[in-house]
């Protein structure tokens, strides 16, 4: 049913009477049931009517139930709640049944369960559809009933005046369906913040959260925007292409050499100006970055003659204390020249021990695996063979 909106509270049972139990009207048997008197009871003798059908029409059903069979057997179980006081679980078989065969009987019915959850704008829009299609069928006494709670919720109720600037959009009031764009007529709903939406295929717009006061009514307008048109997906991404394989030792033909050893640009222009290009770049990176043996060497030699110099000078100065002192000498020189030539030996030694470790002349390579030459290729074997015309070499 299109004409109703969501909603939730509570009321008492007595504001919206009884759901009238099921019976056929002389009038209307072949396309809806009719109405009795609601009943303040139980529902025993709605019960009874709806088997007065006989045990053949009981087993016919059973055996293979009609959509109508459905929707009275689901009238059935939301009545039963109805009475029991579970309106939520009795709205939900009501619908269901007006759903398989559409009847005023089970509109009313709905319009009293909406009413007593207290859902007032679908309860007013049902109990409104059903004094509009039953016309003068419908029972006064039920009739009149619709009547007085259709005035009590109009005065409850606000209204909301939906406006969109797309014709055909569906409208949605708490996510409840209520029309499509442009709607005939106002939207009554219960006071308190309600949420508007539109939503259209090809357009969009953002839901509209509004507050509507008892008996007032508010303007609510809706403006959608087309869809931007989805992005064309990225163009397929082209793998790089691998670079050719090298013939030998060295980077491949079309591949800078810069490039494929991995240097930076301020290392190889210090390459340019060094050699001019007339040495090898793989030949000069290994240079720079061996291991240097003299270095080392100088460090053993340079760390172990220093201090010995140093002793030296000092025997030198103690044993032969008695000698120079009788010369009248301050300093003995040969010791003053062994303590020179120690420690500048031992200088020598902290400051190459300290460019070995600080490794200043090593250039950072990328690919340095790059750097080794290929192992050579195996020698073609050779055959040797004494042939007729003496000893042959085939290879």
């Amino acid at each position: 049913m299109t004409a109703r909106a969501g909603g939730s509270g509570c009321a008492d049972a007595g504001l919206g009477g009884s759901i009238p139990p099921m019976r056929e009207s002389r009038h209307r048997r072949a396309e809806r049931w009719s109405f009795r008197r609601p009943v303040a009871g139980t529902l025993g003798a709605a019960l009874l009517l709806l088997v007065a059908g006989g045990p053949a029409a009981a087993h016919g059903a059973a055996a293979d139930p009609s959509p109508r069979e459905r929707a009275r057997q689901h009238y059935e179980v939301g009545a039963a709640a109805f009475e029991a006081g579970d309106y939520a679980s009795a709205l939900g078989d009501l619908d269901e049944s007006y759903r398989l065969f559409p009847s005023l009987r089970t509109l009313y019915s709905l319009g009293l369960c909406q009413h007593a959850l207290g859902s007032f704008g679908p309860a007013l829009r049902s109990l409104e559809q059903y004094l509009r299609e039953g016309g003068a069928d419908a029972p006064p006494e039920l009739r009149a009933r619709a009547e007085e709670l259709v005035a009590q919720m109009r005065a409850e109720l606000g209204r909301l005046e939906i406006r969109v600037n797309v014709e055909g959009a569906e409208v949605r009031v708490d996510g409840e369906v209520v029309g499509r764009s442009p709607l005939a007529a106002p939207v009554e709903v219960g006071p308190g913040w309600h949420v508007v939406e539109a939503r259209h295929e090809s357009w969009d717009g953002p839901p509209q959260r509004v507050n509507v006061t008892a008996g007032a009514a508010v303007v609510v307008t809706l403006a959608l925007a087309p869809e931007p048109p989805p992005e064309p997906p990225p163009p397929p991404v082209e793998p790089e292409p691998a670079p050719p394989a090298s013939s030998g030792w060295g980077p491949p033909a079309g591949v800078p050499e810069q490039e494929w050893y991995g240097i930076s640009e301020s290392h190889y222009q210090q390459y340019v100006y060094a050699t001019g290009r007339h040495q090898p770049l793989a030949s000069w990176l290994l240079e720079r970055n061996r291991e240097n043996p003299d270095l080392d060497l100088g460090i053993l030699v340079a760390s172990t003659q220093g201090p010995a110099w140093l002793l030296a000078g000092m025997l030198t100065y103690f044993v032969y204390e008695d000698e120079w002192q009788a010369k009248g000498w301050d300093l003995p020189w040969v010791s003053f020249f062994e303590w020179l030539f120690g420690g500048g030996m031992t200088v020598a030694a902290i400051l190459m021990a300290i460019v070995d470790a600080l490794d200043l002349n090593t250039i950072p390579v990328a690919h340095p695996e790059r750097l080794a030459a290929p192992p050579p290729s195996a020698p073609p074997p050779i055959d040797v063979s004494l042939g007729p015309t003496g000893l042959v070499l085939r290879f």
